[in-house]
C-alpha cells in the first residue's frame, strides 16, 4: 500500500531520530548526507517502505538492518529489493511474535488462575505482578524506587518520571532503585553514591558465561544504556556506557524466578530484617493481594501445579519411562522441572517433524572433515548442519 501524506511526513520527521538510535555515531555521516537523505527517503516512498517501523524491531536488529541499508545504499543497489524484503520479513515475524504473546500472556498471577484455576510453579511475573508487589513493599528514606517499567517500551511519560526521581536522588544524595524488564527477563538499575562519585549499575541474578556476559546480559547491557542516555544520565555513565558497572548475583538457575528476585532485593535493602521469600511464596502472596477474598482458594496448595512431560504427539512407553526416570534423577526441584520442560519440547519437535527438520542444505558425509560455512551462514546455523550431518553419519538420522 503507497504511503500516504502523514507517512511520507513521518518518514521525513524520524529519519534523523532512526539514525540516532540505530547508526553507530562514527557512520551517521553518511546518512547525514542531504543527497543520500533525499535518496533513501525516496526510495522509501517509492517501494511503500516504512523505515520507521524499525523502532518495532530489537535495538540489535534494527541496527544491523540499518547498516546492511547503508552498504546496499553505497556499493550494492542491486540488493534493495532483498533488504527490502527481509526488512518486511522481520516486521511480520515481530509482529506474530507479539500477537502471540498476548494470546498466550496473563496479565497477573491472579488473571492466570481465574482463567485456568491453576498456578504454575514456574510462572514468570508480569508487569502488573511486579507494580502489586513493589506497592506491597515497605519502603525508606534513603532508597527512591521507581514502578517496574520495560526498559525498551517506557513512554515519555514513564521516561519523564524516572528522570524526575534521577534528579531527585542526585539532590538529596540518595539511592535509585529502577525494577526493569528486558527481552523477559527482570533485573534491576541501581544508582548510588560510592566515594563520593555517582555510579549506576545493572543488577542481574543470572550467571554469567565463564567470566564473560552471556549474550542476554550484552542485550541487557545495552538496553540500559540506551535507556539511560534518554533520561540524560550520559554525565555518569560515559559518552559510550563505559562506566555502567555490571554485576550479577549468579544464583538465578532457572528461567522464571528473577522478578521474585528482584523484589527480594529492594525489600533486603530497605528493611535489614526482611526474610526472603521463595518464587512460590511470591506467588501466594501475589493471589491473596489480587484476588477478592470470596475468590480465594481455601487450600491455596492446591492452586499450584507442576508441569509433567506431556507428549503432543504418540511417544512409545518405553520412552516415557526412561524420560522419567531420567528426569527424577536431577539433584533439586528446579532443575528436575526444567529438565522436563526442556525434554518434553525436544521429544514433540523431534517426533512431530523430525530431528533437524529445518535443515535444509545439508551436508554430505564424505565432507564432513573438510567442510565449511556457507557465504553469511552463521556459526549457529553452520553448528547445526554439521551436527545433522553428524546424526547420520552414526545411523541416529536417516
Amino acid at each position: 500500500m503507497a504511503l500516504s501524506r502523514e507517512e511520507q511526513t513521518r518518514l521525513a520527521n524520524e529519519y534523523m531520530p532512526l539514525v540516532e538510535n540505530f547508526v553507530a555515531p562514527e557512520l551517521q555521516v553518511f546518512w547525514r548526507d542531504e543527497e543520500n537523505k533525499k535518496a533513501i527517503i525516496q526510495w522509501c516512498i517509492d517501494n511503500d517502505l516504512r523505515l520507521y517501523n524499525l523502532t518495532a524491531l530489537k535495538i540489535s536488529e534494527a541496527r544491523r538492518l540499518m547498516s546492511e541499508l547503508q552498504v546496499v545504499f553505497s556499493t550494492e543497489p542491486e540488493k534493495m529489493l532483498a533488504w527490502k524484503n527481509e526488512f518486511e520479513s522481520k516486521l511480520l515475524e515481530s509482529d506474530t511474535q507479539l500477537r502471540e504473546m498476548h494470546h498466550s500472556a496473563y496479565l497477573s498471577v491472579a488473571d492466570q488462575y481465574q482463567k485456568t484455576e491453576a498456578v504454575s510453579n514456574n510462572t514468570l511475573l508480569t508487569v502488573q505482578d511486579m507494580k502489586d508487589l513493589f506497592r506491597n513493599s515497605d519502603s525508606c528514606e534513603e532508597i527512591l524506587v521507581s514502578e517496574p517499567f520495560s526498559l525498551t517500551e517506557a513512554s515519555v511519560e514513564q521516561r519523564e518520571v524516572v528522570q524526575r526521581l534521577i534528579e531527585k536522588g542526585m539532590q538529596e544524595e540518595k539511592t535509585v532503585f529502577l525494577p526493569v524488564t528486558h527481552d523477559g527477563h527482570w533485573f534491576y538499575l541501581k544508582n548510588e553514591k560510592i566515594d563520593e562519585e555517582r555510579v549506576w549499575s545493572v543488577q542481574d541474578s543470572k550467571p554469567l558465561d565463564e567470566h564473560e556476559l552471556t549474550p542476554r546480559q550484552e542485550s541487557m547491557l545495552e538496553a540500559s544504556i540506551d535507556f539511560l542516555e534518554t533520561v540524560g544520565e550520559e554525565e555518569y555513565i560515559g559518552e559510550c556506557g563505559e562506566n555502567l558497572v555490571f554485576e550479577t548475583t549468579g544464583e538465578q538457575l532457572n528461567p522464571y524466578d528473577c522478578g521474585s528476585r528482584v523484589v527480594n532485593a529492594y525489600r533486603s535493602m530497605v528493611d535489614e530484617e526482611y526474610q526472603v521469600k521463595s518464587h512460590k511464596e511470591i506467588l501466594v502472596e501475589l493471589l491473596q493481594t489480587q484476588l477478592p477474598v470470596e475468590e480465594q482458594p481455601e487450600d491455596i496448595e492446591t492452586v499450584f501445579v507442576k508441569k509433567e512431560f506431556i507428549s503432543k504427539v504418540p511417544v512409545e512407553k518405553k520412552a516415557k519411562q526412561v524420560i522419567e526416570t531420567t528426569v527424577s534423577a536431577q539433584a533439586c526441584e528446579e532443575k528436575r522441572q526444567k529438565y522436563r520442560e526442556n525434554v518434553s519440547e525436544l521429544v514433540n519437535a523431534v517426533v512431530k517433524e523430525g530431528l533437524f527438520a529445518d535443515i535444509k542444505n545439508k551436508l554430505a558425509i564424505e565432507t564432513l572433515d573438510s567442510a565449511v560455512a556457507d557465504k553469511d551462514e552463521t556459526d549457529e546455523d553452520f553448528a547445526k548442519r554439521l551436527q545433522e550431518a553428524e546424526f547420520r553419519k552414526v545411523g541416529l538420522k536417516s
